[in-house]
C-alpha cells in the first residue's frame, strides 16, 4: 500500500481558482469513464517521439444517474443486430469531417439528448504539456503566463524537427545545470528562426523572447531537471485520480486499464479525513454506459484534431459543411454547451490558448440557436 494522497486543499485550492461551483462539485454525480488516444506514455526513444507529438488523450464521457438498455441503444443508433459491445468504430470511421456525415453519430447525439446525458471531459495534447513546463521553470514573474506559454507551443511546433534536436541535444527534460545557459540560448536561436521563417512576430513573440535572456541568471530550471532524459509524461495516472477527488460524492466508473487501475487502487486519496472509496473499474462489456463514453471520447478526439489541424482556417472549413454535416455538429456542441452549463468542471482542457479559445467560441457558435 502507497502513501497516502491528501488531496484537501488541492481540491479546494483547484475550486476557488477556477471559479468553480462547490455546491455542484459536491453533488452526487453519476460518471463513466473510457478514452481515446491513449498512448501511455510519450517519450523520445531511438531519436524520435514514441507517437505523434499532437496527439490528443482524451479521458471523459457520460454523466447520467440513470442506466440505458443495451439493446435499445443498440437499435437507435442504427448498430449491426450482431454487435455484442457499442464502440466508436460501430458509430463513425475517419476523419472527423467524415464523421459528421454519418448518421449513425447523429443517432447516437440524439439518444444522449432523448435520455438527458451530460458529457465531460479531460484533453492533453501530449506536445503542450511536454513543454509548459519551461514556461513555469523560469522563476521571472509575468502576467501574461498562459499567453507566453501559448505562444511557446505555437513556435516549438512551427519546426518540429528542429525542436525533436534541441530536446535530444540537452536530454529534455533532464537539463544538466551545466548546460541551462546553453539550453535557454538554443531556445532563444529557435525563437530567432521562427521570426526569420514567418514572419510573424508579435508582442508575446518578443516578450517570450526577452524572458529567455532574463533567465540566464537563474542557476536552476526546477521542473526540467533531475527528471528521466526523454521521458517527457511517464503516466496518464493524475488524470484519471482527478475526478476521484473532485467529484468526491460521485459515482465514478472506469472502463478497465489495468495499468492505471493498479496505481490508483495501491493509493489511498483523502478528502476532509476520509480516503475515498467512491470508483471503480468494470469492463466496457458489461457496462453499457462506458460503451456509450467511448463513442463520445472518439468523436471529441477528432474534434480536438480537427481544431488543431486548422488552427487557422477551422471556421472556414464549418462554412462548407452542407446540411447533414451541420445538423449533427450543432447537436454534438449543443451537448457540450448544457454540460458546461451544468458544471463548468466537466470541462478541463490541457491546450494552447488559442487552441482553447478556438474550441469554446465554436461549441459556443454552433449550438442550436
Amino acid at each position: 500500500m502507497s502513501d497516502p494522497i491528501d488531496c484537501t486543499t488541492y481540491r479546494r485550492d483547484t475550486i476557488l481558482l477556477n471559479g468553480l461551483s462547490k455546491e455542484k462539485m459536491d453533488l452526487k454525480y453519476s460518471i463513466y469513464f473510457d478514452e481515446s488516444g491513449n498512448t501511455r506514455c510519450f517519450w523520445i526513444k531511438d531519436g524520435k517521439y514514441n507517437v505523434d507529438p499532437f496527439t490528443h488523450f482524451v479521458l471523459g464521457g457520460i454523466v447520467s444517474n440513470s442506466t440505458i438498455d443495451f439493446e435499445y441503444a443498440k437499435s437507435k443508433i442504427g448498430c449491426n443486430s450482431t454487435v455484442q459491445e457499442i464502440k466508436a468504430k460501430n458509430v463513425f470511421r475517419g476523419s472527423f469531417e467524415n464523421c459528421l456525415k454519418d448518421q449513425r453519430l447523429s443517432n447516437y447525439l440524439d439518444l444522449l439528448m432523448e435520455k438527458e446525458c451530460l458529457v465531460h471531459f479531460s484533453v492533453i495534447e501530449l506536445f503542450y504539456y511536454s513543454i509548459v513546463d519551461i514556461i513555469d521553470s523560469i522563476t521571472i514573474f509575468d502576467t501574461d503566463l498562459y499567453e507566453l506559454k501559448n505562444e511557446l507551443y505555437i513556435i516549438l511546433r512551427y519546426d518540429i524537427n528542429k525542436t525533436l534536436d534541441m530536446m535530444k541535444q540537452y536530454d529534455y527534460p533532464n537539463i544538466n545545470v551545466n548546460n541551462i545557459q546553453n539550453f535557454l540560448s538554443c531556445c532563444i536561436g529557435i525563437i530567432d528562426y521562427y521570426i526569420a521563417s514567418t514572419g510573424k512576430a508579435n508582442l508575446f513573440t518578443y516578450k517570450l523572447r526577452m524572458l529567455f535572456q532574463l533567465a540566464h541568471s537563474q542557476n536552476e530550471l526546477v521542473f526540467i531537471q533531475n527528471e528521466e532524459s526523454g521521458n517527457l509524461l511517464q503516466s496518464f495516472y493524475s488524470f484519471y485520480i482527478r475526478p476521484i477527488y473532485m467529484f468526491k460524492n460521485s459515482k465514478i466508473v472506469f472502463d478497465e486499464e489495468l495499468e492505471i487501475q493498479e496505481k490508483v487502487e495501491s493509493s489511498r486519496i483523502i478528502v476532509d479525513g476520509v480516503v475515498l472509496k467512491n470508483y471503480s473499474f468494470i469492463n466496457s462489456k458489461n457496462n453499457v454506459m462506458i460503451q456509450l463514453s467511448d463513442v463520445f471520447t472518439g468523436i471529441l478526439a477528432r474534434y480536438f484534431r480537427f481544431i488543431n489541424t486548422n488552427l487557422n482556417n477551422v471556421e472556414e472549413i464549418i462554412a462548407y459543411f452542407n446540411s447533414e454535416q451541420l445538423l449533427t455538429f450543432n447537436k454534438l456542441n449543443h451537448i457540450l454547451n448544457i454540460s458546461f452549463k451544468e458544471n463548468s468542471a466537466f470541462w478541463e482542457m490541457f491546450l494552447c490558448n488559442k487552441m482553447r479559445y478556438l474550441f469554446i467560441n465554436i461549441v459556443e457558435k454552433y449550438d442550436f440557436q
